[in-house]
């Protein structure tokens, strides 16, 4: 298993079963809203769940680069997405762009999550070979103790077979 790429496969089993649950929009916290600046009200939008840390910064990230004519101002506070415009606007206009900036963090942030399940993944492989690397090392040193001393060739053979495996453990791998 260690030895396996990450596949899509395995990533997808990863997402479906320990990983992020898509956010929704799942109705109002009516007594959070409020008038901000008749006619615009502060609309306080539920959420199905409660945003992992965060996504409610990517989410802020995907608004602000949205660009719409009329787009008000919106973000997330206390676990909830919250606009600042009149109700029939909510309704005309925003619900939709909302809904597309939801989807697309939520996209982003299932993004992350599996580029640390591979980082994580990727360092684990790489301390095991390193330290199995090490251990080999480590019993040429010990060997030498009780053993006649070996060649200064042989151990300049462990040595470089030591670094070009750290070499090609640390090399930038191809996407």
């Amino acid at each position: 298993m260690d030895g396996q790429p990450w596949g899509i496969v395995r990533l997808s089993y990863y997402m479906e079963n320990r990983g992020f649950q898509d956010l929704r929009i799942s109705g109002l916290h009516l007594e959070r809203c409020h008038v901000a600046n008749y006619p615009a009200i502060r609309i306080y939008l539920k959420l199905s769940d409660s945003p992992p840390l965060g996504w409610a910064y990517i989410f802020t990230t995907v608004w602000n680069s949205t660009v719409y004519d009329s787009k008000p101002p919106a973000g997330v506070e206390d676990g909830a997405i919250w606009i600042e415009c009149a109700l029939e606007e909510l309704r005309q206009f925003h619900l939709t762009q909302l809904e597309k900036a939801l989807a697309q963090a939520n996209a982003t942030y299932q993004a992350t999550q599996l580029q640390k399940v591979v980082a994580v993944h990727r360092q684990k492989r790489l301390d095991n070979q390193t330290h199995a690397l090490l251990k080999e090392f480590e019993t040429s040193l010990s060997g030498s103790a009780n053993v006649p001393t070996r060649s200064d060739r042989k151990q300049r053979s462990i040595t470089q077979n030591l670094k070009n495996a750290l070499r090609k453990m640390f090399a930038p791998r191809p996407r």
